[in-house]
């Protein structure tokens, strides 16, 4: 079985489209290599997208570490077991905090008819850091 610690480092909006309210999130994160992932999204329930990327980036740290068929006599030889390096739980509550004052900024700036350009640009300055 081969154990795979992988640690947050921070989550940010790498693009935003005004006009359908598409947030391209980037999240960077480390399993002994510095990975980003982007994920498409319009905020809608943010407690839920969080989970789903969450369990996303699960499966895909899986993939990507995992070896193949392993003919060994051990039985758990070609499991993959992903170890978060922060508390899931906190990490899941901050994500979701980040994704619901997004949604709130979008939210804010529609009602104050701000122009697609100083809505652009007040979303993709957010971010926030899991350390």
């Amino acid at each position: 079985m081969k154990t795979v610690a992988v640690k947050f480092i921070s989550a940010d909006v790498a693009a935003y489209n005004a006009r359908d309210d598409k947030v391209d999130v980037r999240i960077l994160l480390n399993d002994g290599k510095d990975k980003q992932m982007l994920k498409q999204l319009t905020i809608d329930s943010p407690a839920q997208q969080a989970a789903l990327i969450l369990r996303e980036i699960r499966e895909k740290m899986k993939k990507a570490h995992g070896t193949g068929p392993n003919y060994d006599d051990d039985p758990l030889a070609g499991l993959v077991n992903i170890r978060w390096a922060q508390d899931e739980e906190a990490v899941q509550e901050r994500l979701a905090r980040f994704l619901a004052t997004l949604g709130e900024k979008v939210r804010n700036a529609k009602r104050k008819n701000l122009s697609y350009y100083e809505l652009e640009k007040q979303v993709l300055s957010a971010r926030t850091s899991f350390e």
